[in-house]
Parts: C-alpha cells; sequence; structure tokens
C-alpha cells in the first residue's frame, strides 16, 4: 500500500490511525457567570460597608429619634468605645478580628451559594 493510500484510508506513517480534533463537550465547559456575579455581590457588599448608611433609633431625652448612620463609622465609633479593661488592646484586636470574620465570611457565604451543585460531586468523585 502506498503512503497515499494510507493516508486516504486515515492511518499515519506508522500505521497508526489519525484522528480528527474533537470539540470540547459545550456542557463540560464551566460557566464563568455565576464567578461574575460572586464578584459582583462581594464588592457591592464592600462598598455597602464603606459608604452605606443604615437608619439608627437613637432616644434622646426622652425622645426617639430616627437617624441615619454610616456602618463603618459606626463601627468606629464602637471600637472607641469599647469597655476598658486592663488588656485594652487585646479587647479591640478581637473586636477587629470579630469584624473581619464576618464580612470574610458574607464573602465566602456569596461564593457558595453561587458555587454550581455539581462541583462538589465531581471533585469528590476524583478522589475516590
Amino acid at each position: 500500500m502506498s503512503e497515499s493510500q494510507a493516508n486516504t484510508n486515515g492511518e499515519g506513517r506508522a500505521g497508526l490511525a489519525l484522528q480528527e480534533p474533537v470539540a470540547p463537550a459545550r456542557e463540560n465547559i464551566p460557566s464563568r457567570w455565576p464567578r461574575y456575579v460572586w464578584a459582583g455581590f462581594a464588592a457591592a457588599f464592600l462598598v455597602f460597608l464603606l459608604v452605606g448608611t443604615v437608619p439608627a433609633r437613637i432616644w434622646r431625652l426622652g425622645a426617639l429619634h430616627v437617624d441615619t448612620k454610616s456602618i463603618a463609622r459606626t463601627w468606629m465609633v464602637q471600637l472607641d468605645h469599647l469597655p476598658d479593661v486592663r488588656f485594652q488592646g487585646l479587647v479591640q484586636a478581637s473586636f477587629v478580628v470579630s469584624l473581619l470574620v464576618f464580612v470574610i465570611g458574607v464573602v465566602v457565604a456569596f461564593r457558595l451559594l453561587l458555587a454550581p451543585d455539581d462541583v462538589t460531586t465531581s471533585d469528590q468523585a476524583k478522589r475516590v
């Protein structure tokens, strides 16, 4: 058999069959929109914490007043007015750490809520 006949039969020089390149299946390609949505939610949450305001009910002289207060400013005031104790730095550090745990926990929760269902099952199948 000549080389031209081998090539028309789909075989290469060493007698190996040549295969057409196969495009990956569309359903196997992960969608990127959950990542974009997560990034949008996380950015919006962080901007809300930095510049957002919430209504605050404050009692002054026996009367209820409703003011709007900045979230970041409220946390700073709370940090400045923690109880006076012997190890003040430790109390302030634990307050800051608790705020960071809260913020990071919300951002991670956004990611977990938007994760596809098959991610956990495929990762578990790979480990087995």
